[in-house]
């Protein structure tokens, strides 16, 4: 699950003025925000174009009921924490920071299918490996054989990979399901998007 929140159309303003170390503020409304943090906004004093006082900031908590933002981290991307005046323009935005974090997610892992692990009397044979990071809650992960350098080997490897026929995933866990028990190690790679 990406771990910043997002809310179209949250914007509202500065209850009070703020220093340019306060990382608890109130807004006038609260209420388009996400309902939990982290998010982003933008703190600008509502000067049209690009210039004017503007500052980027995390905000990893919120409380709706008194329109409180707390926990937040000033002058984020490249931005200066500064003052602002009540009345300053708060707004809910996807940054260039949320983009690259969201497009640098993705998780990779290996792990090995042991000769001795499969259970099971008859098809599917199973075989559950643990891969700390995996996630159920995630997209399913994608999941390649990892060949060896020799040739040969190679060879048999990938034949024992056709055996396999599904993988399902859970938090931490890979179980592979196979139509006959393959006969040889197989090393695997695979990544998953977050």
């Amino acid at each position: 699950m990406p771990r910043l929140k997002s809310s179209n159309f949250a914007v509202t303003e500065l209850a009070a003025n703020i220093n340019s170390s306060a990382t608890s503020f109130t807004v006038t409304d609260a209420s388009a925000f996400p309902d939990t943090g982290p998010f982003m906004i933008l703190v600008h004093d509502n000067t049209v174009g690009l210039g004017g006082v503007k500052e980027i900031m995390e905000v990893g908590s919120i409380d709706k009921a008194t329109n409180t933002f707390s926990n937040v981290l000033r002058g984020k991307e490249g931005t200066t924490a500064v003052s602002h005046n009540a009345g300053s323009g708060v707004e809910c935005v996807w940054t260039a920071g949320t983009h690259q974090e969201l497009a640098d997610k993705p998780f990779s892992f290996t792990g090995t299918l042991t000769t001795s692990g499969w259970t099971g009397t008859s098809a599917p044979y199973t075989q559950t490996v643990t891969v700390t990071g995996i996630l159920a809650s995630a997209p399913p992960p994608v999941i390649d054989v990892e060949l060896s350098s020799t040739w040969s080997t190679a060879l048999t490897e990938e034949e024992a990979w056709a055996l396999i026929k599904k993988v399902t995933y859970a938090d931490n866990s890979l179980t592979f399901y196979a139509d006959a028990k393959p006969t040889v190690v197989l090393n695997f790679k695979g990544v998953q998007v977050k």
